[in-house]
């Protein structure tokens, strides 16, 4: 028995097989385009978490780096102080600037404060000649600072519970009130207050406390012993 196409048979298994092909092709286009975009996403996510990392390292870098400036600069300060008014003639209630004072060989006035301005995200560096005068920028700001704040208290709140300075050490100690003015209204004082700053960016949080080059060089501190030694 013999077995025989017409012409439209022909026809309609060549058209099927080409809609097939076809149909295979677009499905493996799609899925290629589909492997494409997944990939390029994974790598962009991927090179977003460098950037992110780097940056947090660089962040670290930076405040570590201004802590260690703080530090070196409270050593030659004479007071370090909170005002009640930042160099632009702000209201400082929130501690959004902090202030150092020292005076040269010939007994000049010096002052510079660091104000962080929350709108711009910077800290900026200034130096003025006195409370109330014109303030000069000095340097460069520093960004990326997502918070800031400082707060000058007496020693003695050390033993505050309830205080920013407060540290359990010192819960029990005696602690006797060094303070020191020097013409410059009450704010502007040396001996044993201490500075306590706090500086965060979106990856680092820092907190410093700081007292300056007037600060007593010897504590006495007494602690109770249940029982005595």
């Amino acid at each position: 028995m013999m077995w025989t196409s017409s012409p439209s048979s022909l026809h309609r298994a060549g058209h099927s097989q080409r809609g097939a092909t076809l149909l295979d092709v677009a499905v493996a286009l799609a899925v290629g385009v589909l492997l494409l975009v997944t990939s390029l996403r994974a790598i962009a996510a991927l090179r977003h978490a460098e950037r992110v990392t780097a940056q947090a390292a660089r962040d670290r870098e930076t405040l570590a780096a201004l802590c260690e400036r703080w530090r070196t600069e409270a050593t030659g300060a004479w007071a370090i102080f909170v005002p009640p008014l930042d160099v632009l003639g702000t209201a400082n209630g929130d501690g959004h600037e902090v202030d150092f004072f020292t005076e040269d060989a010939r007994h000049r006035p010096i002052f510079w404060a660091y104000r962080y301005d929350a709108p711009t995200a910077t800290l900026q560096r200034y130096a003025y000649g006195s409370p109330g005068g014109t303030p000069i920028v000095a340097g460069l700001p520093l960004a990326r600072i997502t918070a800031f704040s400082a707060y000058t208290g007496d020693a003695a709140e050390l033993r505050d519970p309830h205080g920013p300075l407060f540290d359990p050490l010192f819960a029990n100690a005696l602690i006797p009130r060094v303070r020191e003015e020097f013409g410059f209204g009450s704010a502007v004082a040396g001996g044993n207050p201490l500075t306590v700053i706090r500086i965060a960016t979106r990856s680092s949080v820092r907190i410093v406390m700081l007292a300056s080059g007037s600060a007593p060089g010897d504590v006495t501190a007494i602690f109770p012993y249940t029982p005595p030694p």
